[in-house]
């Protein structure tokens, strides 16, 4: 897939099949635009294109206190080169904020190179959202140009929805969130140095500082990892959309006992099964497969000690992994 960041920049010789959206975390009503997007492109032998903005409008609007992402930016270029789009046109939100709507179709829908125009159910444009699906249908008649609406998505009888996933995860329903998103949710974080509790009781954990937005609450998860060189904002071509191996292990998050030292705000501990090696300074993708249970209050290293070889061991059970002798 190639990026670009100017609309000069579209390919010259080719008509384009447009769609433009957020794409916030690419869940099932995300996927569901894309794919008539790609099908649309084949039948008119054009190129599939995507316009997005390299900061979410809410970030930079301001609307929504404490607003947080379910993707950084390159996991979105990931996850739209996984799903088959040819160019993603990545635009600055400030470029376009107060253009009126008939202004934002004229310089972003031009007849002479737009082919079909694809949008999602609750599409709007234009200063102040005042551009809908009556005005860019009406436009797209007049221009000849083929227009198509997708349906929203539904699950539980509710629109599939970044907003709805948003919540479900801060609310620790992983279910539903993956079923919103078709796949488990996850995060990233750099492995740091902590206070080597998990290395006195004979379980070595790697203490990954959280750098996603959205995180699930307190609690132990089934986890698969996904080791990575770099900071996920520099990376493309990794993790779980794209098919990499994963280690299955735990991950833990919450306050630590009151005889462990330091500020652990953001932390997140993940012991991984049938893995051997220094993470420290790299970069974690830990997928939540499953919650398991809440917190629980320890008051001695010897309780701390059985509990966490308890769940482990669960674990192990649950992913059929042997302990090594």
């Amino acid at each position: 897939m190639k990026v670009i960041t100017r609309l000069d920049q579209l390919p010259k010789n080719r008509k384009i099949v447009l769609t433009i959206g957020n794409f916030d975390g690419l869940h099932r009503g995300h996927l569901k635009i894309l794919r008539s997007v790609v099908m649309a492109s084949k039948a008119h032998r054009a190129v599939s294109v995507v316009m997005t903005f390299e900061r979410h409008p809410r970030k930079i609007l301001k609307r929504q206190k404490g607003f947080g992402l379910l993707f950084f930016q390159n996991q979105k270029l990931n996850a739209l080169e996984w799903a088959k789009i040819d160019v993603c046109l990545l635009m600055d939100f400030n470029r376009v904020r107060d253009l009126s709507k008939e202004a934002f179709l004229s310089t972003f829908i031009d007849p002479r190179k737009v082919a079909q125009v694809v949008v999602g159910y609750d599409f709007h444009f234009g200063r102040g959202r005042s551009g809908h699906f009556d005005d860019i249908k009406s436009y797209c008649r007049k221009q000849h140009i083929r227009f198509s609406q997708v349906v929203a998505v539904k699950y539980k009888n509710e629109v599939v929805s970044s907003n709805r996933i948003r919540v479900l995860i801060e609310e620790g329903n992983l279910t539903d969130a993956q079923a919103c998103l078709g796949r488990p949710y996850s995060l990233f974080g750099k492995v740091v140095h902590g206070a080597a509790v998990g290395k006195k009781i004979g379980v070595p954990t790697a203490n990954v500082l959280v750098q996603s937005e959205i995180i699930p609450p307190d609690g132990v998860y089934e986890v698969r990892v996904y080791p990575m060189p770099k900071a996920p904002q520099n990376v493309r071509r990794r993790g779980s959309l794209l098919g990499r191996t994963a280690f299955k292990g735990l991950a833990y998050r919450g306050k630590k006992p009151f005889f462990v030292r330091g500020s652990y705000d953001n932390i997140v501990e993940v012991f991984i099964f049938e893995f051997e090696g220094n993470l420290y300074g790299s970069y974690l993708e830990i997928e939540f497969v499953k919650f398991i249970r809440k917190p629980r209050m320890v008051r001695s290293m010897g309780s701390l000690k059985k509990l966490v070889h308890s769940d482990i061991q669960s674990g192990r059970n649950k992913a059929k992994i042997n302990k090594k002798n």
